[in-house]
């Protein structure tokens, strides 16, 4: 390779045929069959973008010259390849996907034998095996892995669904829903599934295609047609998943879009029981922590990123987790999120519990979040990082002198500031983009705003000391 090769907190992303090229990928796929031991077989899959193909093939390719059998699953959701993963006990899998991104933009996302996404210690592996390679990663000829097609995948992903749902509960309940799954992996197919289970079906953006009708990642402003839709025609719950499926938000009734904290404390209240664990990383609201402690629930916190959730439900023996992003791991099905048993599991608490969701919701206390971010190259961000970290004591009186007072530190994932009041702010670098993210949570809007400019303050002021 003629550069160093990093992978984020959810695979390898890039601009399409430009960082992210079939050269690339090749190459990528060829270091998994060395840390594999060139044998067994991959799992494939793709979303529906833009040269996800073209990735996918080279990704093949790749496979088949180390001596790994691959086998073409061709467009699903990333969990539905998780579960084929499993099912079929393949060495591992390959997701091509871009996931929330832009649509110019892809991704390559490695996946362990156990569904879950390869862990942090892998994946270095992997980075490594391609930044300084060690040997021919080809085998001879009579080794080359053979190419096969799993034609059954969708099949197999929707027998799993319906092996993992109250179907009698939810079918007698006689649900409304809108879905909306942003053109991707779950078009037709969400609204079939949840059609077979006699929900009543309103669809949005529901045709496959690579450049979706709206923004690829569900957030409030990017689902207005599902909220204007779910609220006019009477349904009970609106859906809007990211291009491959594995995230969900919710909206209710009345058309709001509910947090993604709120659903993930709604799922830990109704679906664990008493001394059952939950993970959620470090920058997930108080509302969790509070939740746990009502419910005799034990909470954990990990590092940010989809692979450092599920290492961490794996090596703590976890339950649940989630991460604000709409992401829900449920262990008793995998340690992967699905945006599709997400769906399913959040209309079996409301028809079991016979409320509205906006009902359901207003049983938890307000916490509030904001979030900004700050552009910068790559060494640039790491810079005015390591200058935060240095001079945490001095952060300490700038907040003082703005009147938050700080009562404790954490850094498990980034600078964390705990403050009087259940408050905190997050400083990090992203794991997926060149930006310094800023987060804070608090009980109120204002105070979780005054925190997050606090926080932009300062490091626009270390980034003076930098320029």
């Amino acid at each position: 390779m003629t550069e160093t090769i990093h992978f984020g907190t959810a695979g390898i992303r890039g601009s399409t045929n430009i960082e992210l090229t079939p050269e690339l990928a090749l190459a990528i796929a060829r270091a998994y069959t060395q840390l594999l031991g060139h044998k067994g077989k991959v799992l494939l899959g793709m979303d529906t973008r833009y040269g996800s193909r073209m990735l996918l093939e080279a990704c093949s390719s790749g496979l088949a010259s180390g001596g790994i059998s691959p086998v073409d699953c061709g467009i699903l959701p990333t969990p539905a390849l998780c579960v084929c993963t499993v099912q079929t006990q393949a060495a591992g899998a390959i997701m091509i996907t871009g996931s929330h991104t832009h649509w110019d933009r892809n991704g390559i996302l490695l996946i362990d034998s156990n569904g879950a996404c390869l862990d942090l210690e892998k994946t270095r592996r992997v980075e490594e095996l391609m930044n300084n390679p060690k040997g021919d990663s080809s085998v001879l000829p009579e080794n080359i892995g053979v190419h096969r097609v799993y034609p059954g995948a969708l099949t197999t992903y929707r027998d799993h669904l319906r092996e993992h749902i109250d179907l009698k509960t939810i079918s007698n309940h006689g649900f409304r829903v809108v879905v909306d799954p942003a053109n991707g992996t779950a078009a037709i197919l969400l609204g079939n599934v949840l059609e077979a289970m006699e929900v009543r079906v309103d669809r949005v953006n529901d045709r496959p295609d690579p450049k979706p009708d709206r923004p690829s990642e569900p957030r409030k402003h990017t689902l207005l047609t599902a909220s204007r839709m779910t609220s006019e025609r009477g349904c009970d719950l609106g859906v809007g998943l990211d291009v491959d499926a594995d995230r969900a938000v919710f909206i209710d009734e009345l058309g709001n879009v509910v947090s993604e904290d709120v659903i993930g404390a709604l799922f830990a209240k109704y679906l664990l029981n008493h001394g059952q664990k939950v993970v959620t990383p470090v920058n997930s609201s108080g509302l969790i922590i509070s939740t746990c402690k009502e419910n005799k629930l034990e909470h954990l916190f990990c590092r940010i990123g989809q692979a450092e959730i599920s290492n961490s439900l794996l090596l703590n023996d976890g339950d649940f987790a989630y991460e604000e992003s709409g992401k829900y791991f449920f262990m008793d099905i995998g340690p992967w999120c699905d945006g599709l048993m997400s769906t399913i599991r959040l209309l079996e608490i409301i028809a079991r519990e016979n409320v509205s969701l906006s009902k359901l919701v207003s049983e938890f206390p307000g916490y509030y979040q904001a979030k900004q971010s700050l552009e910068h190259e790559k060494e640039g961000i790491e810079m005015i990082f390591g200058l935060a970290c240095s001079k945490v004591k001095e952060f300490d009186a700038f907040s003082n002198s703005k009147g938050c007072l700080i009562t404790r530190h954490s850094d498990l994932d980034g600078l964390k500031f705990h403050f009087e009041g259940d408050a905190w702010l997050l400083i990090r670098p992203s794991g997926t983009e060149q930006v310094l993210r800023v987060y804070s949570d608090a009980r109120t809007k204002s105070m979780s705003k005054k925190l997050v400019d606090i926080g932009i303050d300062w490091i626009r002021k270390l980034q003076g000391e930098t320029d």
